[in-house]
């Protein structure tokens, strides 16, 4: 029993002061930490983008809103006026 003990206590030291244990295990979990961040904002993108394709299958003013913004599409017997939204540079003499 006391060997065992004595073995135990020798192989934790040694995974505390080796080069490669402790500190691995230490950049790992941070590793770790970082990984779980991300994958909480992935899943709160995803959440944003599910309510998305939602709305665009089952609301037709989403998706007349985005026609008229994106597209310039138009209603008919509607005009549309599109104004530029930069300035040409004039030409250099």
């Amino acid at each position: 029993m006391l060997g065992l003990l004595g073995l135990a206590v020798l192989l934790a030291g040694r995974f505390l002061v080796a080069d490669d244990a402790y500190p691995a295990l230490k950049r790992l979990r941070t590793e770790i930490g970082g990984v779980e961040a991300d994958n909480a904002r992935l899943r709160s993108e995803n959440e944003v983008l599910r309510a998305s394709i939602l709305s665009l299958r089952h609301d037709l003013h989403t998706v007349e809103r985005l026609a008229r913004e994106d597209l310039d599409f138009a209603a008919a017997g509607e005009t549309i006026y599109l104004f530029p939204t930069e300035r040409p540079t004039p030409p250099e003499r």
